[in-house]
C-alpha cells in the first residue's frame, strides 16, 4: 500500500480569461477489494473518465472510497471505505483508492443477526446494515476476530455462524467420488478436525463456523450472521 496525494485542475476559457478550480485531497490505494460485496454503497456512476486523478475529484461530500477502471473508463464513488484483504480477485483492470485517516486505523466493529436465516439472506443482512458477511481466509483475521472485545461479549465461540466464505467447483475442485466427498481446498482455514472438513462437495457450498471451527454445509441451512464493519489495517493479511 503507498499514499497519493492527487490534484485535479479544471481549467475553464472564456475569450482570453482563464479560470482554474483546485480540489485536493489525499488518497491511499488498496488492493484485494470484493467490489460486489459494496454495491448498495455507490454513490455515483460517472462514464468516460480520463484517468484516476479526474476520477478523485468526484470524492467529495459523503465520499469515502473510489474505483476507477482503466479499460472501460468507468469511475464510481462509495459512501463507505472499502476494505482491503477481502477479496483475491479483484480486477487488474480496476484501481480502488480510500481517503487516508490520521492514524490509519479505522474502528472494526463484529455483530451478529438476531435471528437465523439463509446464507444469501444473511449477505443482504449484513449490507443492509453497513458490513458485510465475516471472512476469515487468514490466521492474521482470525487472531483479530477472536481477540475483539465482541467475541467475547457476543459469545461467538459457541453456536453456529454465516461467515462468508463459499466453494464453487468451477474453481475448487469437488471429489465426489471420494470418501465424505471432500472439496480440494489449499487455502488458509480454521476446519473441523473429524469429516475431513471441507466436505460433502455435492450438496455443500456453503460455509459456517461452528464453535469456532470452519464446516462446509448447504447454503439453504437457517443460522445467524456474523458481520464485520470497518476496516482492518492492510499489514494484516
Amino acid at each position: 500500500m503507498f499514499e497519493i496525494t492527487v490534484i485535479s485542475v479544471l481549467m475553464m476559457c472564456l475569450g482570453t480569461t482563464a479560470y482554474a478550480t483546485i480540489t485536493s485531497s489525499s488518497f491511499k490505494v488498496v488492493s484485494d477489494v470484493r467490489l460486489s460485496d459494496y454495491t448498495n454503497n455507490v454513490l455515483n456512476v460517472v462514464k468516460n473518465v480520463y484517468s484516476h486523478i479526474t476520477c478523485s475529484s468526484q470524492c467529495e461530500t459523503d465520499c469515502y472510497s473510489f474505483s476507477y477502471n482503466k479499460k472501460t473508463k468507468e469511475c464510481k464513488t462509495y459512501n463507505r471505505e472499502l476494505c482491503t484483504g477481502d477479496s483475491d480477485q479483484q480486477s487488474s483492470n480496476t484501481l480502488v483508492f480510500v481517503k487516508t485517516r490520521s492514524n490509519d486505523v479505522s474502528v472494526v466493529t463484529y455483530f451478529t443477526s438476531s435471528t437465523g436465516m439463509t446464507r444469501g439472506k444473511a449477505k443482504q443482512y449484513c449490507d443492509d446494515h453497513g458490513g458485510h458477511l465475516l471472512v476469515l481466509d487468514s490466521n492474521a483475521k482470525w487472531k483479530h476476530f477472536s481477540s475483539h472485545q465482541a467475541y467475547q461479549d457476543l459469545t461467538l465461540s459457541v453456536g453456529e455462524y454465516w461467515i462468508s466464505m463459499t466453494f464453487d467447483d468451477s474453481v475448487v475442485e469437488c471429489d465426489a467420488k471420494a470418501k465424505d466427498e471432500p472439496w480440494r481446498y489449499t487455502g488458509w482455514g480454521r476446519w473441523a478436525s473429524e469429516n475431513r472438513e471441507p466436505n460433502r462437495c455435492s450438496y455443500q457450498y456453503c460455509v459456517k463456523l461452528s464453535n469456532s471451527r470452519m464446516r462446509s454445509t448447504e447454503c439453504i441451512s437457517i443460522l445467524k450472521a456474523i458481520c464485520k464493519s470497518g476496516c482492518i489495517d492492510s499489514t494484516i493479511n
